[in-house]
């Protein structure tokens, strides 16, 4: 009894969490969000996915370099401080729905192929 399948791996149960996903994406964000059923085939197309999270990395990384770094003294020095962050929050990425796109096409949280994860 210890090893056997896991009902909640069964094929027909995860199709039916995918179009309940997508039901509720949907509403909640009016389609823009990718479909749980279009997964990526290959290790490529995994790399490609995960190009917008490093973007993002990268991004929050250099914000945070600027508030390690930068010791502003002045109101000048604040202002200029804050228009870099703003210069670098304020690109199409961080947009609500670009930012749940990016991490959402790569992996969401429902779709586990590991048995004990599967919900």
């Amino acid at each position: 009894d210890l090893f056997k399948s896991n009902p909640l791996t069964n094929s027909v149960l995860e199709q039916v969490r995918i179009w309940n996903q997508d039901e509720a994406d949907n509403i909640k964000y009016g389609g823009e969000l990718e479909s749980g059923s279009s997964k990526p085939s290959g290790f490529d197309q995994y790399v490609q996915l995960l190009q917008p999270i490093l973007t993002v990395e990268h991004e929050l990384s250099a914000v945070d370099q600027l508030l390690k770094n930068d010791k502003p003294t002045t109101k000048e020095d604040y202002i200029s401080l804050f228009e870099k962050i703003s210069t670098i929050l304020s690109q199409s990425l961080f947009d609500k729905i670009n930012f749940k796109k990016a991490f959402n096409a790569f992996a969401d949280n429902i779709y586990y192929s590991d048995p004990d994860r599967a919900n």
